[in-house]
């Protein structure tokens, strides 16, 4: 069992106590976080493959308050990170890519390419034309004192 789905298995010790939402720094200040209860193990059940189906988890500060409180001992402050999206503008796009689940890039303001960050370094295209390549069908070559 991987450490995900050790996570995930705990969602289902959950008594709804609300002792993490009596705890939560940041339920507590703003009525636009509903609490880690709400969108940790609660809405976890509903979650498909990437992202998450409510918007408020980008509220959670990720200070895992909710986690030490838990008497039943729900990973929740785990729960809700593995969903968080985290963008990370980067000036050494290879480690980024590298790293990342999932990458995009942009030019012109414009998404160029998107995928898997290691497939994205796979990709002749993106290496040529925006990680220091040679792009060989327009002739371009980068300046040697660039």
């Amino acid at each position: 069992m991987d450490a995900m789905e050790w996570v995930r298995g705990s969602l289902d010790h959950c008594v709804k106590c609300t002792i993490c939402e009596t705890f939560c720094p940041v339920s507590n200040v703003t009525p636009l976080f509903p609490g880690p209860k709400y969108v940790g193990p609660q809405l976890e059940r509903f979650r498909t493959g990437d992202g998450s189906p409510d918007a408020s988890l980008d509220y959670c500060s990720g200070c895992g308050i909710c986690t030490t409180v838990c008497p039943q001992g729900v990973k929740i402050a785990e729960i809700n990170a593995s969903r968080v999206a985290i963008l990370m503008v980067e000036q050494n796009a290879r480690r980024a890519l590298a790293m990342s689940h999932r990458g995009y890039v942009l030019d012109t303001g414009r998404n160029r390419f998107e995928g898997p960050g290691p497939d994205l370094l796979a990709n002749p295209e993106v290496t040529d034309l925006y990680l220091g390549g040679v792009v060989r069908a327009t002739g371009y070559f980068p300046r040697k004192d660039a």
